[in-house]
């Protein structure tokens, strides 16, 4: 069958922004993309257009056009160059009378397709904005998700087409992506997301039980999209938040120091203004709270040393002065940060805070150790990074004995450490492998590096997670 339908069919290969088929042309074949992406679209009332599909590469599109119609109702571009595989109609349909197989997936294909469609309406009026994005990419990892670890997708198209496809503005689309980054389900690296498999089990740990399990697969999202209200924290999410300024602050600290260097200096760019954001964001939800006195204080000494942190990543320098200055200050607000995680840890003194503040310092100590590697390389405070990459990968590894024993009884935090484990060893290798090639060594320890930071951060939603069920925590009110 396939032999014969490689004859019959053909392979054409189109530039990006190319129409494929469009609204009245007659319907001659079946269209399968084997690489690139195509939105198909239908025109409305003043010539907007609505998102129909957005088609990557394995994928048919327009099967519901095909067996019921002459003509399409509908257009189909390239977003990309793309290769397109292209089957008479008459063809496929001869190959369906015979081959049982074929017509099971393509009636499967359609039916997916059309149920997809259905619930699109239903969620357009039902589900919140958050929901819709989450499903999107939900649906973009093919069920391939597994418990732990993560799953890398890649949107095919860009976020205005995509917001298109989802009904919202691109605005809303970026606002949503930055939510759930901020909420460590996802991470974005441009148009490719790294979805945290953990961390999305633990928000939503079943479906409902009055929705189908096939496609689409949902994962229900309960937190609140945009709201005026202040939402109290447990204490589980007070640490977690605290204790993301520790690592934000030494990200930031790489960053500057990569532009300075001229690596990767694009992302460098990106990354320095994105993880500024993500700390003011978190000093204003942090000020929102009732603390008590001592804590504010602390709270204080975090406003403090950011000020005087933010103004110096502000200033463009590529001096030695200037990176000891910046090392320095980095360091100070690394110490204010974790006096503050350290103080809520223990207020009220609890086992689970406890722990979710030990796999803070581990996500911290990922993001240190590519600073202190950077700094280290470039000569900057020898003696002290040396002395501060020895105790950070002691502590690092003894965290995770700390880890492990404390989730004896949680298989899903054994599997997440487990990856964590495995990535931790990884970025081990690139550290102490010797340096053939600086600039390729270098790029090695930062990917490296991130990736395992990508994991450290999941493992601190888990205990925060172990943290809510130990201390019966279920619902958030509002202040």
């Amino acid at each position: 069958m396939l032999n014969k339908l490689a004859q019959l069919s053909q392979v054409v290969e189109f530039p990006g922004h190319r129409n494929v088929f469009h609204e009245g042309a007659p319907i001659e074949a079946a269209h399968f993309l084997l690489s690139g992406s195509v939105k198909r679209y239908a025109r409305q009332t003043g010539e907007s257009e609505k998102v129909l599909e957005l088609v990557g590469p394995g994928q048919a599109f327009a099967l519901s056009e095909i067996f019921t119609a002459d003509t399409y109702s509908s257009f189909a571009d390239t977003l990309q160059p793309s290769s397109v595989l292209m089957i008479p109609i008459p063809v496929l349909k001869a190959l369906m009378s015979t081959h049982l197989a074929l017509s099971m997936r393509l009636l499967d294909a359609v039916a997916r397709s059309y149920y997809a469609s259905e619930f699109d309406v239903v969620r357009h009026r039902s589900r919140s904005v958050t929901q819709r994005v989450l499903d999107y990419l939900l649906s973009l990892s093919s069920g391939q998700r597994q418990g732990a670890g993560e799953t890398t997708v890649r949107l095919v198209a860009s976020k205005r087409v995509i917001a298109a496809r989802l009904d919202m503005a691109p605005e809303t689309l970026s606002r949503t992506l930055r939510q759930l980054s901020d909420d460590g389900l996802i991470v974005v690296d441009k148009r490719t997301v790294h979805i945290q498999n953990a961390a999305i089990q633990l928000t939503a740990p079943s479906s409902s039980e009055h929705e189908p399990a096939s496609p689409p697969k949902t994962v229900h999202y309960p937190r609140l999209d945009r709201c005026s209200e202040p939402r109290r924290l447990s204490q589980g999410e007070w640490v977690n938040l605290c204790g993301r300024q520790r690592m934000l602050s030494q990200r930031l600290a790489s960053h500057w120091l990569m532009i300075q260097r001229s690596v990767l200096v694009q992302e460098s760019r990106v990354g320095l203004r994105k993880h500024k954001d993500q700390f003011e964001r978190n000093l204003r939800k942090l000020a929102l709270m009732d603390w008590p006195a001592p804590l504010q204080a602390h709270l204080d000494q975090l406003h403090e040393a950011w000020q005087t942190y933010a103004e110096r990543l502000a200033q463009p320098c590529a001096d030695a002065v200037c990176a000891c200055a910046l090392f320095d200050q980095s360091e100070a607000i690394l110490t204010a940060a974790d006096t503050l995680t350290g103080a809520v840890a223990r207020h009220p003194t609890s086992p689970e805070a406890a722990i979710i503040n030990t796999a803070g310092r581990n996500r911290m100590l990922c993001a240190r150790l590519i600073k202190l590697f950077l700094f280290a390389e470039w000569g900057i405070r020898p003696e002290t990074t040396s002395s501060l990459i020895v105790a950070s990968r002691a502590e690092f590894q003894n965290n995770l004995a700390l880890l492990r024993h404390s989730a004896a009884h949680s298989p899903q935090a054994l599997a997440q450490l487990t990856i964590d484990e495995s990535l931790w060893t990884v970025f081990l290798q690139c550290l102490d492998k010797p340096a053939t090639q600086e600039s390729q060594h270098r790029l090695a320890v930062i990917h490296a590096g991130d990736a395992l930071l990508r994991q450290a951060d999941t493992t601190v939603k888990v205990y925060e997670h172990l943290f809510d069920l130990a201390t019966g925590v279920q619902a958030r009110a509002a202040l």
